[in-house]
């Protein structure tokens, strides 16, 4: 004899109880979530994380990665016996000579700063000081200020 059968009163009952019950609310995180795992699948390969790439990708890249690092390590252990000293200074004075016009100008701008600091004083500074500082958080304020007022109106 079998217990269980399909059409049973019972199972009515239980059926019918549980089409009774209300439906429950979706947590509100869950459309952010979803939205979210669906935007991480539509990236390109290159912008998702290295794991998810595809597996030929994967082996360049790391083989890519040792030939550049084993590079390093060759340049490292060949160059060690190099003379740097004046072969490295004529060559970086080649590279760098028409940068010592504005070298030049930059000793001379950072000369003049130095003797306003000295001829304004500990006080004078201080002072200068508290200005820029009331100036940024004064902008920082503002800009607070409209960006608020700016979001409350769109959302009247």
């Amino acid at each position: 004899m079998n217990p269980y059968k399909p059409e049973s009163d019972w199972e009515a009952h239980l059926d019918r109880q549980l089409r009774e019950l209300p439906d429950r609310p979706a947590p509100t995180t869950l459309m952010p979530r979803v939205l979210a795992a669906i935007r991480a699948r539509a990236l390109p390969w290159y912008q998702r994380t290295w794991w998810t790439w595809p597996h030929g990708l994967q082996i360049l890249s790391l083989v890519l990665t040792s030939v550049l690092l084993g590079g390093i390590a060759w340049l490292a252990l060949h160059t060690a016996n190099v003379d740097w000293g004046g072969q490295f200074e004529q060559k970086l004075a080649q590279w760098l000579g028409p940068l010592t016009l504005v070298w030049s100008v930059l000793g001379v701008l950072a000369d003049a700063l130095a003797a306003v600091v000295r001829s304004v004083g500990t006080v004078g500074l201080c002072v200068a000081a508290g200005v820029i500082l009331t100036m940024y958080l004064s902008c920082v304020g503002l800009g607070t200020l409209f960006y608020r007022v700016t979001f409350l109106q769109r959302s009247l």
